[in-house]
């Protein structure tokens, strides 16, 4: 059954007459009575559609709480949904626990996904492009609605003091000592603006204390001799949750944290060349979880990010299919480092296409 997402758009904007519409399901007075598991038709709203970050990242939650089933989906059509940073004083996405790395979207454990009806054209501003494409808002020429100065996309970035390799490991000095909750744990992190040279690059967080931070490089890696650069962390556009935890929470990181049943189908995700922006993240979603044909598109750090956390958050995810990930004609901002698709740390199902 299908419910039509833009019958609650009245006061509010796409994302949250989404969110209305996962708070119909299963309610008595109704008429007609959604059952839980029905799927969310928001192909109603087309051309661009911009959502605040308080009604977008959360707004699937309603369509799985309390009730543990595994279905449902939601359906998007020929739209360029923009995202708006967060409001101050928030300088990150939230799922109203979460920190710093949330992602703009997030899709629920036992939420089947989001399916778009093609990966879409990565179109700028007031003209939008054909398909389906998610986006956070971009600097120049944003669509109306969007606010990129006074709600700016959280571009994670610290000015490094001093890198200094010791074998494999180089540590990271940064210049001033950032707010408590600045990282987690075996999180990306690029290096960028070093000199040498040979220190820039994508790695992944080994370990945090205040402005001291360590990562493993390549054999031949040289000490900071002058600018030390900028030290870059992410943000994705999309993230697949775990089953209860908040995104990020320390907890997941030292024990098991896992989502199941979460997909997306037939979208595209175009970073607009922002520092840190991640098309999709996947840090938990396991068994019935994947991946099938998206563009990752205008990114400067990770395209995409598939890693579990010591536990191996990520086990049985995929296949991921049908992939296309790219800087993006004359982006000039990406540099050394900059990776298109980043796997490590567990088994899962492969990649094809």
């Amino acid at each position: 059954m299908l419910i039509d997402a833009t019958q609650f758009i009245s006061g509010t904007d796409m994302c949250g007459a989404i969110a209305a519409a996962c708070a119909a399901l299963n309610t008595p007075t109704m008429n007609p009575v959604y059952p839980k598991g029905a799927t969310i038709d928001a192909r109603g709203f087309t051309g661009n559609q911009v959502c605040s970050a308080l009604t977008a990242t959360t707004m699937l939650n309603g369509c799985v709480t309390g009730t543990n089933h595994n279905g449902g989906k939601l359906l998007l059509g020929n739209v360029n949904l923009y995202i708006d940073g967060p409001i101050p004083p928030a300088t990150s996405y939230t799922d109203g626990s979460s920190g710093v790395g949330t992602p703009a979207i997030i899709i629920p454990s036992m939420f089947w996904g989001i399916e778009g009806i093609s990966r879409g054209a990565s179109a700028n501003g007031t003209n939008a492009g054909l398909g389906t494409f998610i986006s956070p808002c971009p600097t120049t020429n944003p669509p109306t609605g969007c606010n990129p100065t006074t709600h700016p996309f959280p571009i994670r970035s610290f000015q490094i003091s001093s890198n200094t390799v010791s074998g494999n490991t180089m540590t990271i000095v940064l210049s001033t000592s950032p707010p408590s909750g600045s990282f987690y744990p075996a999180e990306l992190v690029m290096v960028k603006g070093s000199n040498p040279s040979s220190e820039n690059g994508t790695y992944k967080l080994q370990s945090f204390a205040g402005s001291t931070l360590t990562v493993t490089v390549p054999t031949g890696t040289g000490n900071c001799t002058g600018g030390c650069g900028t030290l870059i962390l992410g943000t994705p556009i999309l993230g697949f949750a775990s089953t209860s935890k908040p995104y990020n929470d320390a907890s997941c990181f030292t024990g098991l944290c896992s989502g199941f049943g979460e997909h997306i189908k037939n979208l595209g995700f175009n970073c607009q060349q922002l520092d840190g922006c991640i098309g999709w993240q996947d840090l938990y979603a396991q068994e019935e979880s994947g991946a099938d044909t998206f563009l990752v598109s205008n990114y400067t750090f990770v395209g995409v990010d598939i890693h579990g956390g010591p536990k191996n958050g990520t086990q049985n995810f995929g296949p991921v299919l049908n992939a296309e990930i790219y800087t993006g004609m004359n982006n000039t901002a990406c540099g050394v480092g900059t990776t298109g698709l980043y796997l490590g740390d567990s088994q899962m199902r492969g990649l094809n296409g």
